[in-house]
């Protein structure tokens, strides 16, 4: 299951990979991210030439990766389309948080204190 980047995550990983100040890091989180949403991948048909730009600036500090498919028309024509990815992992390693490790079957059980394992006697 993907875990959306959240704001704070995304305005930090800017502010420290391109060295803009928070305010204006901070007001292109809000904007990627009400691009995505809740997703890791969008389509670029739904960028303005504006934020296309923004999107390119932001892939060459690996905040953001692209990626395209080829398509063929029924005119035989080939077709890219283009897609957007947030990967929580790397923004996670950019701002130095732990990433979550989801190889395990039991992984939700690998974060809970010691304590929660001893049983108590009545």
């Amino acid at each position: 299951m993907y875990e959306p980047v959240t704001y704070e995550e995304l305005r930090i990983a800017i502010e420290r990979k391109s060295k803009i100040d928070a305010e204006t890091s901070g007001q292109l989180a809000e904007r990627v991210l009400n691009y995505f949403g809740y997703n890791s991948e969008m389509i670029d048909n739904a960028l303005t030439p504006e934020d296309r730009g923004m999107f390119y600036f932001l892939e060459e500090f690996q905040i953001i990766s692209s990626r395209y498919e080829e398509e063929t028309l029924f005119t035989g024509r080939p077709w890219r389309v283009f897609y957007w990815t947030l990967d929580k992992d790397k923004i996670l390693k950019i701002i130095g948080a732990p990433v979550e490790k989801a190889d395990s079957e039991y992984g939700v059980y690998e974060g809970l204190p010691d304590n929660v394992w001893v049983r108590q006697s009545a």
